[in-house]
């Protein structure tokens, strides 16, 4: 038996051997593996969602790429207002299609963000009717009248600042504002392109080269099955400040605001018409005549003719004339732009004579 036994030990004894030496057969030179190189960090969302665009910062950070425009919204922007224009940067020479002129009959859009769930709304305001805070008219006028509500864009993600990431696409390429019906022509979304993108602290201007197609033939483009208009977008920043609005006298001719103001019982109509007017203080308010705390400054575009800059200033300058008779010294003054002036016609900080 005990011979048995230990026949049975040696026996597991030099199995254990083999497997050992097996083993330390199959180590590497060098004692144990090396461990594998680390690959890069996963991207984030944001990262993903973004590789490949160009960037443009602005007042509303845009990732572009591929005809996509990404837009970046701040949380502080949120239940903020901001003024959308839509002008017509190239034209046809066609009805209301007039390069240079605004869009939308002189009706600029206030728009605010809210944000729903996962989605990001995008309303348009509701500025015309109004009634004093705290009256019940005002209960009346928040029953009775809304906001638009026109977009409900999906959150992409969220952006290292912490705004959110949504896909304005198809708010901008598109033909949203019915400049084909004008025409008579349709979209055409598979030619329509973005043209720029340009950002500024307190605006954000995008171009697209819309193009339509199909209608009647048209004198002013070469063929109608692609007639080509470049619209102009420009979001800004509506300014924080004490700026009072002014009641119109029909007996002077301006541009005017109007809101209908249920609390005003003076009038039948209860119609309340503001002038648009430049926002002036004077530095001195005691004194009959004194200059603004911040003029109001035009510059002359490089691109205007040089023989014609005298004309154009002293055409701006000659308005001094009825602000000195309001009591104000030199509210206007004029400037050249320069090459190395690092301003920009599209940056609405600054006001611009352009050829």
């Amino acid at each position: 038996m005990l011979k048995s036994f230990l026949k049975r030990t040696a026996a597991g004894l030099a199995a254990f051997a083999l497997l050992a030496g097996v083993a330390i057969a199959q180590a590497p030179p060098g004692g144990a593996p090396a461990a594998a190189p680390a690959g890069p960090p996963p991207k984030s969302p944001f990262e993903t969602a973004t590789t490949g665009a160009k960037k443009v910062d602005g007042l509303f950070p845009v990732y572009y790429k591929d005809q996509q425009l990404l837009v970046e919204v701040p949380g502080s922007a949120i239940n903020q207002n901001f003024i959308v224009l839509t002008s017509i940067a190239k034209g046809i020479s066609t009805g209301q299609v007039l390069g240079g002129m605004s869009w939308g009959f002189g009706d600029d859009a206030i728009w605010s963000f809210a944000k729903v769930g996962d989605k990001l709304h995008v309303l348009r305001r509701n500025p015309r009717f109004k009634a004093s805070p705290g009256s019940p008219e005002a209960s009346a006028v928040k029953i009775a009248y809304n906001d638009s509500v026109l977009y409900a864009l999906p959150v992409i993600t969220t952006a290292p600042s912490g705004g959110m990431l949504v896909d304005m696409t198809r708010i901008f390429l598109s033909d949203d504002q019915q400049i084909g019906r004008s025409i008579g022509m349709g979209f055409a979304a598979d030619r329509s392109t973005v043209g720029k993108v340009k950002g500024f602290p307190t605006n954000t201007e995008i171009e697209i080269n819309a193009v339509y197609s199909g209608g009647q033939e048209l004198d002013t483009v070469p063929d109608a099955r692609g007639a080509q208009v470049a619209v102009h977008y420009s979001i800004s920043r509506l300014p924080q400040n004490d700026y009072k609005p002014r009641i119109a006298d029909d007996r002077v001719g301006y541009f005017l605001t109007v809101v209908k103001d249920f609390s005003d019982r003076k009038a039948d109509e209860n119609f309340q018409r503001y002038i648009n007017r430049w926002h002036l203080k004077k530095k001195d308010p005691a004194a009959k005549l004194s200059p603004p705390e911040e003029p109001i400054i035009f510059y002359i575009e490089k691109t205007t003719p040089i023989n014609l800059r005298p004309y154009v200033r002293a055409g701006i300058e000659d308005w001094n004339k009825a602000f000195t008779k309001l009591g104000w010294d030199n509210a206007i003054q004029v400037r050249d732009q320069r090459d190395d002036d690092d301003i920009d016609p599209e940056d609405v900080r600054y006001n611009f004579f352009r050829w």
